[in-house]
This record gives C-alpha cells, sequence and structure tokens, in this order.
C-alpha cells in the first residue's frame, strides 16, 4: 500500500547487490520470500537476469510492477556502477510519499466515520417512522453520490497514465488546487531533486539528467516548468540561472541551488532541496488535514441540524394528524 511493498523491494535488493550477491540469486531470494504479485515479479525478473539481461531489462519485464521512470534510473545506475544506490533513493522516494499519505488519511478518518455515523443515525430514525424502504432510499441517496463522486476520482487517477489527455487535466487541476497543489508541487520538487541528483552524481550530463529528471516529477506542468531551463542550459546558463527562471522554485529553494552552484556541491543541495521540499509537503498535509475536517464537521453539524428539524417535522406531522382525527 502507498508503494511500502516496492520500496522493501528495492531495499532488500540493493541490500544484497551492495555487499556483493549476484543479482540471478537475489532476484531469486526476493522471489521466494515476497508473496503475490511482487513474487512472481521477482522471478520473471530473475529469469531475464539469467537469460543474459541486465537489471534494468529485468525491471522493464515487469511493467506492471516498476514505472519506466524507474527503469531508467535503474539503468543509468548499472552504468555507473551505482546500481544499489539509485535502488535506495527510489525506496526512500517511496517511504517518503506513504508517509504523507498516510498522515493525510489518518487525519481524515474520524470526521469521516462521525459523517458516516450521523448518516446512520437518520436512517434508523426513517426505519422507525416510515419503513424500511425509506430507509434504505435515504441510505442510498446519501451514499450513492459520495462514492460514486469518490470511485470516479479514483479511476481518474488510475487513467492518468494510461490516457495522457486525463493525465493532463488530473495533473493540471492538482497542480492549482489550493492547498492541495503546494503538496503537489512540493512532492514534484522532492521527487525531481532526488532523481536529479542520483544522475548527477552518476555522471549524467546536465541536460540529460534535467530531461530524464523532469519526467520523475510526477507532475505534467511541473515537468514542462522545469524542462524551459533546457534551452538555458544549451545556450550555455549555469544550472542555478536556468532553474530558477522556470518559476517552478519557491525563492528559498531557489537560493539553495545558486549556494549549491556557488560552492561547487550542487549534488548535496539537491538531496537538501529534496528534504526542504518533503518538509514543505509535510506542512502543507498538516494544513490540509486541519481544514478537511474542519470543513466535514460544519457538514456534520448542517446535517445534524437537519436531521433535527426532520424527526421534529415528523413528529409535527403526526401530532397535527392525530388533532385532526380527535377533531
Amino acid at each position: 500500500m502507498f508503494g511500502e511493498k516496492l520500496a522493501a523491494f528495492y531495499r532488500q535488493l540493493a541490500s544484497m547487490l551492495e555487499v556483493g550477491v549476484p543479482p540471478t540469486r537475489a532476484l531469486g531470494t526476493l522471489a521466494s520470500s515476497f508473496p503475490g504479485a511482487y513474487g512472481r515479479g521477482a522471478e520473471r525478473m530473475r529469469q531475464v537476469v539469467d537469460s543474459g539481461g541486465t537489471v534494468a531489462d529485468a525491471a522493464r519485464a515487469v511493467p506492471s510492477m516498476i514505472v519506466p521512470m524507474h527503469v531508467r534510473l535503474i539503468e543509468v545506475g548499472e552504468h555507473s556502477g551505482r546500481t544499489h544506490e539509485v535502488l535506495v533513493s527510489l525506496a526512500e522516494a517511496l517511504e517518503a510519499n506513504a508517509v504523507l499519505m498516510k498522515s493525510l488519511i489518518t487525519r481524515l478518518l474520524y470526521p469521516l466515520l462521525i459523517l458516516h455515523l450521523a448518516i446512520g443515525v437518520m436512517a434508523v430514525v426513517f426505519l422507525f417512522t416510515a419503513g424500511v424502504g425509506a430507509a434504505v432510499s435515504y441510505l442510498l441517496s446519501m451514499f450513492l453520490p459520495g462514492y460514486g463522486f469518490a470511485f470516479m476520482l479514483w479511476m481518474l487517477w488510475k487513467a492518468r497514465f494510461a490516457i495522457p489527455p486525463i493525465g493532463a487535466v488530473v495533473d493540471y487541476s492538482f497542480y492549482y488546487i489550493p492547498i492541495v497543489g503546494g503538496v503537489t508541487r512540493n512532492l514534484s520538487i522532492a521527487r525531481f531533486s532526488r532523481t536529479y541528483e542520483s544522475l548527477y552524481t552518476a555522471g549524467v550530463s546536465m541536460i540529460d539528467g534535467l530531461d530524464m529528471a523532469a519526467d520523475a516529477c510526477g507532475n505534467r506542468l511541473m515537468a514542462r516548468r522545469l524542462r524551459s531551463a533546457l534551452p538555458m542550459l544549451r545556450d550555455g546558463s549555469s544550472l542555478a540561472e536556468a532553474l530558477p527562471a522556470t518559476g517552478a522554485f519557491n525563492p528559498v529553494i531557489a537560493s539553495m541551488l545558486v549556494t549549491g552552484a556557488e560552492t561547487g556541491k550542487m549534488h548535496i543541495m539537491l538531496k537538501k532541496i529534496a528534504e526542504q521540499a518533503q518538509f514543505n509537503a509535510q506542512q502543507s498535509i498538516e494544513r490540509l488535514g486541519r481544514i478537511i475536517p474542519l470543513l466535514l464537521y460544519l457538514i456534520i453539524m448542517g446535517f445534524i441540524v437537519f436531521l433535527i428539524f426532520s424527526v421534529l417535522s415528523i413528529y409535527i406531522g403526526e401530532l397535527n394528524a392525530i388533532m385532526d382525527e380527535i377533531g
């Protein structure tokens, strides 16, 4: 869930490769230790390596498990003799994203449970006052739109890679939505910086590395902005000049880029930028985690008021009917 299993797979493979375990044996070990799809994927990778392929070739053979950008990074790691370092870097990125997602879900869980409880209470009221049919109809009217909307969002999220137009709409929307956009931008910067640092230290050229790292940021709009630095780099501008000019970085991170270029420690600064961006994303998620529950609580309060008036109207209606019969 949230990429944690893939992160564990990368870490274990990196550990074995670092101490000199042959890739075939390492993948065979993972095939026997990981259940389900990851075990089958590791076995498929072992077969590819056993047939003379590289680890990157093996990763390319399991597209449902390892995305193309990760394959490219593993390939770069193999060419530079740093495969285990690239795998560790990928694992760290997946683990950081998992922490952020869990933080957001934890903050949303309680108010969502309260909202479901309020809807359930109202259904019980309908059950005893208007019958089973009214209660079921009420539950369907309340849950179907919400869950239908959530399912639609999930389908759009899953389809964003397979269908480019949908992916563009999703990426652009997430980039500009208040607060959510802040999380999106910071996570994109963190992914870009980690990837670029790996490519930079692996000896990939500045221009090729930027082009590849832009793909890894995970958002099409951010990738387009980052690639706007490529013409400047080809014209001879430094990385410290080209990247801030894209408008993709806030002033603090832009200043860190300049400092990294001036001190000749750009690879260290890129790692620091990834950490700073991850921290900024965490802060944005914490704000989001405060705002969304507050909105949900307001909805619940409004719903409770509606519940009270609904119950009162039912009893008032019954009371009027009784009075009419008496009269």
